[in-house]
């Protein structure tokens, strides 16, 4: 490899490794093969470093799609991938296990004016390509701005389906200008961290807040074709009768600008995963860029322009904040209290837990 984990740690870089969706694709009973998910972009891992938020390496990911589950439940190991760019340099992936597969390089990334393609060598000699990609021009994360509302919230309590409204909030993006003649295409996902208070510790105890995060808060991504610039869109929408809010929240907001493929590809994603919840056929022709000659390939390699935009919760820019508050600190809720009460430590989520705050939590959002 070439300088591989250039001016890095291979074990702090474990621990900050890049998500990708877990796609789902729906394909007919003939048509097993491999899925690849994966995209470089703009901001190599050092230029991450200037963003408030934890860097993170380029992964791929490989896996066996099934004809009986439509999924990809099986990782593909020992493959051999390597990056190409068309000024003729050669970049490593290495294998990190379960099907993943990592640019453990500091200063690699997508350069304006080049392409970029992805080979895979499988470990039975099969051999997969994608179509030389560029780099869309880059604009950066728009205008965030809230709105309060309502919205329709449809649960089940005891078999009966029951219709509520909940206040909240939507957070909204306007769009950076456009004046190219050509559409836009953007991609917004959302990565949550938000503050758990252990109520029934001491107030300077080191154990009272803790710091948690989740890439499943906000499972959707939202897309958007932008013909003209300055368009206002939603992103997410944030019920304020909600603990997560009481001592602080935040959301960094990931953009991708891609190509039209790739934003094709990714709508038809979204449309299937819709179309399966209401029971229909879903599609299985999504658009590729990826191929070979031995075998069916799904997913798309993408090169995007990466940028990102923090927004915090502020209880006081909105008037319908609900300040709800944990089961220990109600009055009618009888000991024993679960130990999360004590040592916020204890708090279980889905993603980690520390009572540090991060290296980019804005000051002016610490508990008060």
């Amino acid at each position: 490899m070439k300088d591989i984990i250039k001016k890095l740690s291979l074990v702090v870089l474990l621990g900050s490794i890049s998500c990708v969706e877990d796609f789902k694709f729906d394909v007919p009973s003939d048509a097993r093969g491999i899925v690849v998910e994966g995209y470089i972009s703009n901001l190599s891992y050092e230029d991450q470093l200037a963003y408030p938020k934890d860097p993170e390496i380029f992964e791929l990911r490989l896996g066996y799609i099934s004809d009986v589950t439509n999924m990809r439940d099986e990782p593909v190991l020992g493959a051999q991938i390597e990056l190409h760019g068309s000024s003729g340099e050669v970049y490593d992936y290495a294998e990190i296990g379960e099907g993943k597969y990592g640019l453990f390089y500091g200063d690699v990334k997508a350069i304006p004016g080049l392409e970029y393609q992805i080979v895979i060598t499988l470990a039975d000699g099969t051999i997969i390509q994608s179509e030389m990609t560029g780099l869309p021009e880059n604009s950066p994360v728009g205008e965030l701005y809230v709105e309060e509302t309502k919205k329709s919230v449809y649960e089940y309590r005891r078999e009966e389906l029951i219709i509520s409204e909940k206040d909240g909030i939507n957070l909204k993006i306007r769009t950076a200008p456009n004046n190219s003649g050509s559409p836009y295409y953007y991609k917004w996902d959302f990565y949550t961290t938000f503050i758990k208070t252990a109520y029934l510790a001491a107030e300077n105890s080191p154990f009272r807040y803790c710091w948690t995060s989740s890439i499943y808060y906000y499972k959707e991504y939202k897309l958007l074709e932008d013909i003209k610039g300055n368009a206002p869109s939603s992103l997410l929408f944030l019920e304020t009768d909600n603990s997560h809010l009481n001592e602080g929240f935040s959301v960094m907001i990931r953009q991708m600008k891609m190509a039209k493929g790739y934003y094709q590809f990714m709508n038809d994603l979204q449309i299937q995963g819709e179309q399966s919840e209401l029971f229909a056929k879903p599609p299985f022709n999504l658009v590729s860029n990826l191929h070979s000659d031995e075998i069916n390939v799904y997913g798309y390699f993408g090169v995007v322009s990466e940028d990102y935009k923090r927004w915090y919760f502020d209880k006081d820019e909105v008037s319908n904040y609900g300040g709800y508050k944990e089961g220990c600190v109600f009055d009618d809720v009888p000991p024993p209290y679960p130990a999360s009460c004590f040592n916020c430590l204890q708090y279980s989520y889905d993603g980690p837990v520390s009572n540090q705050a991060p290296s980019w939590w804005d000051e002016r959002y610490l508990p008060r």
